[in-house]
């Protein structure tokens, strides 16, 4: 059996979703403060990823996908 160091754990930490898009926009979505126009997270979701663990990442990812897909049967 293998021991992970800290380093290579770190390594597979789930990336963010950020686009360098930061505008956040009411009308994407009636969550308070709307949506970032980039990465489709919440004001909450973005302040919080920094110092999240992984899981409440892979939900934060796994609800982008589903605003997205709302999204696009938008459009």
């Amino acid at each position: 059996m293998s021991m992970t160091t800290h380093r290579e754990s770190e390594a597979v930490s789930v990336p963010s979703p950020c686009t360098s898009v930061c505008r956040m926009n009411e009308r994407l979505s009636n969550e308070p403060g709307g949506l970032c126009e980039g990465c489709l997270r919440t004001l909450d979701e973005i302040v919080q990823w920094a110092n999240a663990k992984d899981d409440y990442k892979r939900l934060v990812l796994s609800r982008i996908e589903v605003r997205r897909h709302i999204l696009d049967e938008r459009t």
